[in-house]
């Protein structure tokens, strides 16, 4: 099947779902495969992002699952994505209100006999930090060209440095650490956000272990799958979901440290193709000559994240620079 319909197919399969859906302006490849949200955000939040993707993914698609974009935002990303999907969701100041009566929900759930109609509901309750693994999951289902791999990522904090897909060999689900000398136990945050999701009991089993950091997480196209459906599944139930809570971390924590989906692979921060930043101090962080970021091994990370927290990076690496020259 050539392209262009294997797009069309894809269209037709998902605009019953998302009435607002369009394809953006240029062909696919699909080898690889870029998901990601972009709820409320400007073309300058979203530029790093684009146009280091732009740079280093040529053997990937992008995928921009989009809400509440501006005029200019929507055009400047039409024209450098693969697919733009409009995606309805209602919040106020980022609360999502519906998720008040999550008690009520999470019972409704298993009342339901079809999984069409669990997922009609999640549609409408879940808020948008779990809401958009159940639109990854949808979009995955319908593809009739499988990708290789499939990266699930934030990107308004987010940006490549070389060819991510390049780098990895073994199918797996790939979940990548915070830090070695982080644990649950010591994170307040991830300890919130687990309890929210399993309760005490979980985060008094799991207390010792690397939080993963939900924002990226890659995977082979089958193992990426049975992680989605994994996590929709069981966003369905869990204890707490807050308006704007990042339940989802915790349950990222939760089906990744008690392996509850297939293939699953932790990667400590410093030593894959993927760094979270947010938690690495200044003094810890490796710069090449030219100012990108060094893994243990002395290679450029393929991809950063929570990089904008340290004003160096922002102020020194090529991809700030050209975007401020652009």
């Amino acid at each position: 099947m050539d392209q262009p319909q294997s797009r069309s197919l894809i269209f037709n399969s998902l605009v019953l779902r998302y009435p607002n859906l369009r394809l953006a302006e240029n062909p696919g490849k699909m080898n690889n495969l870029v998901l990601t949200t972009v709820s409320g955000l400007t073309v300058s939040q979203m530029k790093p992002f684009v146009v280091s993707f732009q740079q280093y993914q040529k053997d990937a698609d992008l995928v921009l699952f989009t809400n509440r974009l501006d005029t200019e935002t929507r055009r400047y990303l039409s024209a450098l994505a693969t697919e733009l999907i409009d995606f309805s969701f209602f919040c106020f100041r980022a609360r999502h209100f519906e998720c008040l009566l999550w008690p009520l929900w999470k019972r409704v759930f298993p009342l339901l006999k079809s999984e069409v109609s669990r997922r009609t509901l999640a549609r409408r309750i879940f808020n948008l930090a779990s809401l958009r693994f159940l639109l990854y999951l949808e979009y995955l289902e319908s593809l009739p060209k499988k990708p290789r791999w499939v990266f699930l990522t934030d990107s308004r904090d987010a940006i490549f440095q070389d060819d991510l897909f390049a780098r990895m060999e073994a199918p797996g689900l790939y979940a990548f650490g915070e830090g070695k000398e982080r644990t649950i136990a010591i994170c307040r945050a991830n300890a919130k956000m687990l309890r929210q999701c399993a309760g005490k009991t979980a985060v008094k089993e799991l207390n010792h272990c690397q939080p993963s950091c939900a924002g990226t997480i890659l995977g082979d196209y089958e193992s990426m799958l049975a992680y989605l459906q994994t996590t929709v599944r069981l966003t369905m139930s869990v204890h707490h979901m807050g308006m704007v809570s990042s339940v989802d971390q915790g349950l990222h924590n939760y089906i990744v440290h008690k392996k509850l989906s297939p293939n699953i692979q932790f990667v400590d921060n410093d030593e894959g193709p993927i760094g979270t930043m947010g938690c690495v101090s200044t003094d810890q962080i490796q710069e090449s000559p030219e100012h990108l970021i060094l893994q243990q091994d002395g290679r450029p990370y393929a991809f950063l994240h929570q990089q904008d927290r340290h004003e160096q990076i922002v102020a020194n690496h090529p991809v700030y620079k050209q975007c401020r020259n652009s």
